[in-house]
C-alpha cells in the first residue's frame, strides 16, 4: 500500500497497450522506480484512505515497522548449514525507501477511517467487520493447508501429511454452522 502510494503520487501515469486493453503503470521519477512494489489494488478503500493524509501515511508505516519487528521475533533465527542466521522479513529492506511520505500526498494529520472498509460482496457486510470477513472466506475462499508431522509406524519415524481447509476447522469448533 506504501509503495502504491508513492507510485501514484509521484509518478508519472503511463498507459500501455497489452492485448488490446489499456494498461497504467506509473512510473517515479528516482531510484525508488526499481526499489518499490508495483501498483496493487489502487481504488481499495483502504490504498484511498491511506493517499488522503501524511498522518495516515505515517502510521501505516509505523505499523509496518512494529509488523517487521514482530517478525523478527517470531521468525527471527535460523539455523543453516549448522550456523544460526538473523532472519528478517523481505519487506523490511524497502523500510528506508518507504520512511518518508510521498511529495505529494496531502500534509494533513491522521484522518480516523470513517468506518471499517470490508472489501468484499454486499451480501456479507455485516456490522461487525469480524463476522463479516468470516461468512466471507469461509463461503468464498477455499482455504487449504497442509499440516506435516511424524508419526511411528512399524518401528520407522514417517512424514506424514493431514490436510484441513478453514471451513471444517470453522464447523469443528461450532463458529459456523454445517
Amino acid at each position: 500500500m506504501l509503495g502504491t502510494a508513492h507510485r501514484i503520487l509521484d509518478g508519472e501515469l503511463i498507459m500501455t497497450e497489452v492485448n488490446g486493453k489499456l494498461k497504467k503503470h506509473w512510473k517515479l521519477p528516482d531510484n525508488r522506480e526499481d526499489i518499490l512494489y508495483k501498483v496493487s489494488h489502487q481504488s481499495h478503500p483502504c490504498n484511498i484512505w491511506l493517499r488522503q493524509s501524511s498522518g495516515n501515511y505515517k502510521f501505516l508505516y509505523s505499523l509496518l515497522k512494529e509488523l517487521c519487528t514482530e517478525y523478527r521475533i517470531r521468525y527471527g533465527r535460523g539455523i543453516k548449514n549448522n550456523e544460526v542466521f538473523e532472519k528478517s522479513h523481505v519487506v523490511e529492506n524497502l523500510l528506508p525507501y518507504l520512511k518518508y511520505t510521498p511529495d505529494n500526498i496531502p500534509n494533513l494529520p491522521f484522518i480516523e477511517p470513517s468506518k471499517i472498509y470490508q472489501a468484499m460482496p454486499e451480501k456479507y457486510k455485516h456490522d461487525d467487520f469480524i463476522t463479516a470477513y468470516r461468512n466471507y472466506y469461509v463461503s468464498e475462499k477455499e482455504l487449504k493447508y497442509n499440516l506435516k508431522y511424524y508419526a511411528v509406524e512399524k518401528n520407522k519415524l514417517v512424514s506424514k501429511t493431514y490436510e484441513y481447509s478453514v471451513p471444517s476447522i470453522l464447523q469443528q469448533h461450532k463458529f459456523i454452522e454445517k
